[in-house]
């Protein structure tokens, strides 16, 4: 059975059976905080919480799911994998375990067909540092409904039988459902023994969670207000099954790209390293085509580094296959053939894909040829020792100056079988970042010590004149009680109208009595007013009156609110790839920084800047509220990559005569009515950094 059939038929069965079938989710989720959707539960999490309304009581999926951790063991193992597909069927508050094995049995076995007596199921043992009993409720259905004999139920303690999505969140004790690749028979005894070792034989097919807590950050367990399910079926092990293969890597979510691969390094019978570096290969690729597809740019920096590693990381173990130029983006097109069905934005984007991954390995092979020379001299005087090893000043230098990854260099360094020190190479990073820092900094505010005043009291989004109190004073950076006349300084007060500057934002400038403040800054939550007094000193404790510059203020509302015009207008006019990557919003002037491969034409740009005029004139309201990030997430919200966001957020919807033209979270300062902005002008357009431009 292909794999486009086993997604359909899961679906099909879920849907004949109650189930609402759900679109995946991107693999770059809205929240910064999470890199990457890593299961299928992650886009449903706000209604196991009961923060929101499902769509439906029970829903099913095919979700696609990106992992790093295990990265170096990708290719090495049949199972290991960065991007895949897991399918998933929930219940928020509808049907709970007894429904849920017996859906998972009549599916696997009756529906796909599978031996019976190659399963085995995995049972919660307990956890008496939780207070946990054994789970009798999921061994009495598995006996007694399914009619499975106790001997093929199999008891696992916490580490593998109780799930949650990471160190807090939603979580419950789980039973997983194995196959055996083995016609040979075996006892329970031996099978846990395969199951707890990870050996290959054992496949883990089917994980159904039972969600019943919700785990805080000490650890402790709470009810959830509902019992829910939350099931992950991996597509590429149930294929492995489906295609009578023994390895993720022979089903025909892998082979088209592994054949071309083979085609085009003139690969017929591979020795076991190039089979490595075929899995390598198509794995990763899988991975950055579905990341580039959707807007992701290769970065030194959150999740744009891990797409940049998995292209570097790709293109070097192509040097075993004998490639020795930008070769990946020549095996794009059978992996949009496996999954731009049920991805169409794959094929929407494609020669943007291709250009983006050519690009990125020609600039990587640049950095790489000087780089292993130099490493491959380092080798040769290695390989001539006894023991041979290598220092992490040596390793870090490769990457200080010739920009080879430490990754990369490590993991030739293992195959050569050339000893290091990992606690080296960090030792070495740390002394290159304070070399770095040099003397930046000494007279700034990380030397401001405001680590014992409570987080200050920001009124500025409703008030520009306040009066208020006096809670700390710093003159140049030592804290004292009184600032005297005509002194530079830093004030911290209680209750303050500043804007301190943040999220691309300046910081607002006015007067607190005799004090000018010449620029507002945060620091832990406390907001603190750098400039000098005048003729008078100021005291701790001294009643005030805090004035922001309105003038200035407005300026800056009406540059901040034209930048989501913008942003709203470049995703109109070139596809929703294109994300905010920084900004600067002054009262003189703006400047938007965002995701783009390639010059933006005069003819366009001349568009683009009457568009949004356009939406000036329209004087469309700019509506602010505070909700969930749930219900921000829900309404479709942008979210600046980079920035931190809480549990409640601050949204600016830009509302059009037909429907929303922007909404983004933003704590920033903004007009009330896009009339109010006058007359938008596009001064300049270039570039700022590989894969980015600058308005």
């Amino acid at each position: 059975m292909k794999s486009a059939d086993i997604r359909a038929n899961f679906l099909k069965f879920f849907e004949q059976r109650g189930h609402k079938v759900v679109s995946s989710a991107p693999l770059l989720p809205a929240d910064p905080e999470l890199l990457f959707n890593i299961a299928g539960m992650v886009p449903f999490k706000p209604y196991f919480l009961g923060e929101q309304d499902p769509p439906a009581p029970t829903v099913t999926s095919v979700q696609k799911c990106l992992r790093t951790s295990d990265i170096d063991n990708v290719g090495h193992t049949a199972r290991h994998h960065t991007f895949f597909e897991m399918l998933g069927n929930f219940s928020f508050g509808d049907y709970f375990k007894q429904q849920a094995i017996c859906l998972a049995w009549e599916f696997l076995v009756e529906q796909m067909q599978l031996d019976p007596g190659r399963l085995w199921i995995g049972i919660f043992a307990g956890d008496s540092e939780q207070d946990l009993p054994p789970d009798s409720e999921a061994r009495d259905i598995w006996e007694n409904t399914v009619g499975l004999s106790s001997d093929r139920i199999i008891e696992f303690d916490a580490s593998e039988n109780f799930w949650t999505m990471g160190d807090t969140g939603p979580c419950g004790p789980c039973s997983e459902i194995h196959y055996d690749l083995h016609d040979t028979r075996a006892d329970a005894a031996e099978i846990a023994s395969l199951i707890s070792s990870g050996d290959d034989r054992i496949l883990e097919l089917w994980n159904l969670v039972f969600m019943q807590f919700n785990r805080d950050q000490s650890g402790n367990l709470t009810k959830l207000p509902q019992q829910n399910i939350d099931t992950g079926l991996g597509l590429e092990r149930l294929a492995v099954v489906m295609q009578g293969c023994q390895n993720n890597f022979e089903t025909d979510l892998f082979q088209p790209i592994i054949c071309q691969t083979m085609q085009l390094a003139g690969v017929e019978s591979p020795p076991a390293e190039q089979q490595t570096a075929l899995r390598i290969i198509a794995d990763h690729l899988r991975a950055a085509t579905v990341l580039l597809s959707e807007g992701l740019l290769p970065g030194n920096e959150g999740r744009g580094y891990i797409l940049r590693r998995l292209i570097r990381r790709a293109s070097r173990w192509g040097r075993k296959l004998g490639f020795d130029s930008a070769f990946l983006h020549q095996l794009i097109d059978p992996v949009v053939e496996i999954i731009g069905q049920p991805y169409p934005h794959l094929k929407t984007n494609l020669a943007a894909v291709r250009q983006k991954l050519r690009r990125e390995e020609q600039q990587f092979i640049k950095i790489l040829q000087e780089a292993l020379n130099e490493l491959d001299s380092r080798l040769v005087q290695l390989n001539s020792r006894e023991n041979p090893r290598i220092s992490g000043d040596e390793i870090f230098k490769l990457y200080e100056t010739h920009g080879l990854p430490v990754e990369i260099t490590t993991e030739i360094l293992t195959d050569e079988g050339i000893q290091f020190d990992p606690d080296e190479i960090s030792a070495a990073e740390r002394r290159h970042r304070k070399r770095s820092q040099g003397q930046r900094g000494q007279a700034g505010d990380s030397q401001l010590d405001l680590s014992s005043l409570e987080s200050t009291d920001f009124v500025g989004y409703e008030q520009l004149t306040l009066d208020s109190q006096v809670v700390a004073l710093f003159q140049d950076t030592e804290p004292v009680t009184t600032l005297p006349a005509k002194t530079a300084g830093t004030v911290v007060l209680k209750q303050t109208p500043f804007y301190p500057e943040r999220g691309g934002q300046v910081g607002d400038r006015g007067t607190i009595e005799q004090f000018t403040v010449e620029d507002t800054v945060v620091s832990s939550d406390v907001i603190a007013h750098h400039g000098h007094t005048g003729s008078e000193a100021l005291t701790v404790g001294q009643s005030v009156t805090a004035r922001v510059d309105r003038s200035r203020r407005q300026s800056i509302m009406r540059h901040h609110t034209a930048t989501h015009l913008l942003q709203a207008v470049l995703r109109e006019q070139l596809g929703d790839q294109i994300m905010q990557s920084g900004s600067f919003v002054s009262s003189d002037y703006f400047r938007f920084d965002f995701t783009c491969d390639h010059p933006i034409e005069p003819d366009l740009l001349r568009t683009i800047e009457q568009r949004v005029n356009s939406l000036i004139y329209q004087q469309n309201p700019v509506e602010i509220s505070q909700m969930s990030r749930q219900q921000a997430d829900a309404e479709g919200a942008l979210a600046f990559f980079g920035e931190h966001y809480g549990e409640e957020v601050r949204v600016v919807k830009i509302s059009g005569p037909e429907d929303n033209l922007s909404c983004e979270l933003c704590g920033g300062t903004h007009v009330t009515n896009t009339g109010f902005i006058g007359l938008f002008v596009i001064t300049n357009e270039t570039s700022v950094a590989a894969g980015a431009r600058r308005i």
